[in-house]
């Protein structure tokens, strides 16, 4: 009876040691846990939290630990450039605002001060210039609410199938006359029949416009303008491309970066304001789709709208 008794005491006590070792242990990590999100805490440190146990809890702990600090990271990192974003809008914003009311106002005191003395001519092109600054000045504006609009998770595109080439059609139709006194030759290889895609049209359209209206305008020294309908399983690209001036390396990877000023850019598509491919990057976003450009300067340039087929 006493051997029994010897016996389960030693049992007891090996198994209360190896609880005491066990518990300890989870105390050291537990410790080193906390130490590390502290030091994260306090001093801004990214490192990550990392544990030495067999206890599998413990590692599940550490990974959803690891898996929150990333996000946090990513998060803060957002953060800090819609900060820097938003402080680059305020900038530009002020210059591109400030610049036509500037111009306008000096325009109208001429107008003022010399009303009696003032041909009906030269009222006629100070009145023409007035208007033409607002309306550039109203432009901006509205570009910038389209697109803070855009930015908004509130406010979804209506997607449903259309036909891209009759999209596309409808745009060069509609740019046919500047197109023509730009004496850039468009080539346009387009399907015979309709290709479905899924999508918002207005939305699809705003893009083109933009795009083919850029590619007359800054690639006019390579007299030619094409756009081309390309199918794949999944999806629709439509490219436009010119030959013209092209766009410099370093300015490749920011051009869709709203208020992004290149100084080697193409053209003035890129410098003052720069929201309209920021917009049209955003609204081919807003349909699953995605907008991309690659450019070999008086080679070839070109935009490829990408969006999901309709099948």
């Amino acid at each position: 009876m006493v051997t029994i008794l010897i016996v389960y005491a030693l049992v007891v006590t090996l198994l209360l040691g190896g609880l005491i070792i066990r518990y300890r242990h989870l105390c050291k990590q537990l410790r080193k846990i906390t130490h590390t999100l502290l030091r994260i805490r306090t001093a801004n440190d990214h490192q990550r939290v990392r544990v030495q146990s067999s206890v599998q809890l413990l590692h599940q702990l550490t990974d959803e630990l690891n898996r929150f600090l990333e996000h946090h990271k990513q998060l803060g990192e957002r953060t800090l450039f819609l900060e820097e974003e938003r402080n680059q809008m305020l900038v530009h914003l002020s210059h591109d605002l400030r610049t036509p009311l500037t111009s306008l106002l000096g325009y109208i005191e001429v107008i003022q001060r010399n009303a009696a003395g003032l041909s009906l001519q030269d009222k006629d092109s100070y009145m023409n210039v007035v208007h033409a600054k607002a309306v550039k000045l109203l432009t901006q504006i509205n570009d910038f609410f389209e697109l803070a609009k855009l930015d908004s998770i509130e406010s979804p595109l209506h997607l449903a199938p259309f036909d891209i080439v009759a999209v596309v059609q409808e745009v060069i139709l509609s740019l046919h006359q500047p197109i023509e006194l730009s004496q850039v030759e468009p080539v346009l290889r387009l399907p015979d029949q309709p290709v479905l895609v899924y999508g918002n049209a207005l939305g699809t359209e705003r893009i083109l416009l933009n795009l083919i209206t850029n590619a007359y305008r800054y690639g006019a020294d390579g007299q030619l303008l094409g756009v081309e309908i390309q199918e794949s399983t999944d999806d629709v690209i439509v490219q436009v491309w010119d030959r013209g001036k092209g766009i410099a390396l370093a300015d490749l990877p920011y051009i869709f970066n709203r208020f992004y000023t290149g100084q080697r850019s193409r053209g003035h598509h890129i410098q003052g304001s720069g929201l309209g491919l920021a917009i049209a990057k955003k609204l081919a976003e807003k349909q699953n789709g995605s907008l991309t450009v690659t450019s070999v300067p008086y080679e070839k340039t070109t935009f490829f709208l990408t969006l999901p087929a309709n099948r």
